[in-house]
């Protein structure tokens, strides 16, 4: 992944302004579905290296931001990858094949790019790592306006079954609406070796989600349309799209309730203050059906002693209060990237202000201010002045330090 500079931030507003206009201009195209991702592998034996062509090739068809400031690098981003470990006596079982193999599956509205730098991490520990694309995705907006959640399925389980064919041992990991994702399959699939989820996506904090299904009859985008100039994330928010997550997390209850249990090791990273799926929930959905007791859940929140008060043993409290770095808490798409990420880190190209967009002196506050706030968007947060969601995860090396000891049990 191509490391960018830190720009000077003091242009980024007007950056922002300039790129606004253009997306104006694009926003017919951009919001209209592309037509391009019919050309998604639904042979199951498409080999996977041929897949990732397919879908650079759907994202250079699509896309509107390629002459844009983040050039070619914008296919790199959004495209599924693969990476392989270094040969070496650990990294391939008796039989020849890989000992370990992860599949990575992103969120909604997201791309590939938010599991690049656990992936990394993971193949560094002698794991085969791909990550697949979702259907909708890294191309425009507009093509979330169609798509299906069991799409979104198909796909997950086209990259499990390429990637059985290469490994003895195969693990699912994924950030939100990929974490569930993971989640259906392994209460499905009795042979997956374990979980590693982000911010996972059983219960929506909107509980509006389930009128979105007759809701997206008449409304295309949830708020209206944006300027999308995120390169790695669609900033308009398809109402299809909230529709798709809802029913996901209705066939994750009905296996639940069917009786289906993950009896996998289950790898767990939340944020207690999350604004957009709820963590209540999720500990909830794992203490009931993932039975492993070597699970690991960790719950970043400013509440520890509450977070204490969890009867699960397997729930570890980490304190998401950091003063010293201006952090009030985590937000729900921090975890899985690190401070030093060239894009969205600390010092990142991207800064997350899309809360401000009706105010434009705020929204110049937050874009080139350094020393303000980070955190999640809530309510109480934005209290305490111009606040900047957070975009990376503080703890990222901790993090991955307990998600290592996970994986050596």
């Amino acid at each position: 992944m191509k490391r960018n500079p830190r720009p000077l931030m003091g242009l980024v507003f007007v950056l922002v302004v300039v790129l606004s206009l253009g997306a104006c201009a694009e926003g017919a195209k951009r919001l209209r579905p592309s037509g391009v991702q019919g050309v998604l592998g639904d042979d199951g034996a498409l080999p996977f290296g041929s897949y990732i062509e397919r879908q650079r090739a759907a994202i250079r068809a699509a896309r509107t931001d390629l002459d844009g400031p983040y050039g070619a690098s914008v296919v790199d981003w959004n495209a599924p990858f693969e990476l392989r470990p270094a040969e070496g006596p650990a990294v391939r079982g008796p039989s020849g094949r890989y000992r370990r193999a992860i599949l990575l599956t992103h969120g909604l509205s997201d791309s590939p790019y938010m599991m690049r730098a656990v992936g990394s991490f993971l193949q560094s520990r002698g794991f085969l790592v791909r990550a697949v694309l979702l259907p909708g995705h890294g191309t425009v907006p507009g093509d979330l306006l169609r798509v299906d959640r069991l799409d979104w399925i198909k796909t997950v389980e086209y990259g499990l079954g390429t990637i059985r064919q290469e490994a003895e041992e195969v693990y699912l990991g994924g950030f939100s609406t990929g974490g569930a994702l993971s989640f259906l399959l392994a209460l499905r699939e009795p042979d997956i070796r374990g979980l590693v989820l982000f911010s996972p996506a059983f219960a929506v904090k909107d509980r509006r989600a389930p009128l979105a299904g007759v809701a997206r009859l008449f409304k295309d985008w949830v708020g209206g349309p944006r300027a999308d100039l995120n390169p790695v994330k669609y900033e308009s928010f398809a109402v299809n799209g909230a529709y798709q997550i809802y029913l996901l997390t209705r066939d994750i209850e009905e296996e639940i309730d069917a009786g289906k249990r993950v009896r996998a090791p289950v790898f767990v990273a939340a944020s207690a203050q999350d604004a957009t799926v709820d963590t209540g929930r999720t500990m909830a959905v794992l203490s009931r059906a993932a039975l492993s007791p070597a699970g690991v859940f960790i719950v970043y929140t400013k509440d520890v002693p509450a977070c204490r008060r969890l009867a699960d043993p397997r729930v570890v409290c980490v304190n998401s209060r950091l003063e010293d770095r201006s952090v009030l808490d985590f937000s729900h798409t921090s975890l899985t990237i690190p401070p030093g990420d060239g894009l969205l880190g600390e010092r990142g190209l991207w800064r997350d202000c899309l809360h401000y967009g009706d105010d434009p002196e705020r929204l110049k506050a937050c874009l080139t201010q350094d020393g303000i706030n980070l955190g999640e968007i809530s309510e109480e947060n934005l209290k305490t002045g111009v606040v900047r969601r957070l975009g990376f995860n503080p703890l990222f090396d901790d993090m991955l330090g307990r998600l290592d000891r996970f994986l050596s049990r």
